[in-house]
């Protein structure tokens, strides 16, 4: 039905981590990193290898991992029929985890398009991941951070037109996603204080630059929210 709208699903796939109560957590405690929370978000030993905000850390480096997730991702996109995965938190994971991800489920017959999430704001280090970890798309964090300085916090325009500037360093042909606001992020609306006009010249921006733009349910609306459970 989805796709006779001419509409397309993409599943939230959660390779890094697991919830705390995770049944996996005890039958496979060795499936995991025995350490503790990420202390130093710069450091990419502790990004890769530490707990999110004490969330189970799942050790991609074991081949039983991997061959959990990727026989996970392959039952649950043959039975959704989804047409893509949005790969959560990739800088804290391998990259080649992912790259190797994709080769598997080729090998498999399963042919998927991949939008990675990467938390990063510096557009080297996001172009590196979307190479690395062969993506389709990739969300533009550099972007996010631009216009929100931009509009929300009174920066110079010229801090928007140089992020743009940089899109000659992109070379891998990967798909940038954009957006204003996110689950992880403050709405746009009260990043902007509540002002509409910047909301929605946000928008028009939004829908104005290059990219293929996401929008989370309620934005247009202009719902509030600055901070989680908000």
């Amino acid at each position: 039905e989805l796709h006779q709208r001419d509409m397309r699903l993409v599943l939230d796939m959660v390779y890094n981590h697991v919830a705390y109560d995770s049944t996996l957590v005890t039958e496979h405690p060795d499936w995991f990193h025995p350490t503790g929370d990420i202390v130093d978000w710069s450091d990419p030993v502790e990004r890769r290898t530490h707990r999110v905000h004490g969330l189970p850390d799942l050790n991609q480096d074991q081949s039983a991992v991997v061959e959990y997730l990727t026989e996970t991702t392959i039952h649950w996109l043959e039975r959704s029929q989804a047409d893509g995965i949005r790969i959560d938190a990739i800088g804290h994971m391998d990259a080649r985890f992912v790259a190797d991800l994709r080769t598997r489920l080729g090998e498999s017959g399963v042919d998927t398009w991949i939008l990675g999430e990467d938390f990063q704001g510096d557009p080297m280090a996001l172009e590196e991941t979307a190479q690395t970890a062969r993506l389709d798309a990739i969300f533009d964090f550099p972007l996010y951070y631009a216009l929100t300085d931009t509009l929300c916090e009174g920066q110079p325009m010229g801090r928007l037109a140089s992020t743009l500037s940089l899109d000659r360093v992109y070379t891998s042909g990967v798909e940038r996603i954009t957006f204003l606001d996110n689950h992880d992020l403050p709405r746009i609306a009260s990043a902007c204080g509540a002002t509409p006009g910047r909301t929605r010249l946000a928008l028009h921006l939004l829908f104005s630059l290059r990219g293929t733009p996401s929008l989370t349910y309620g934005t247009e609306a202009d719902l509030e929210g600055a901070e989680e459970p908000e």
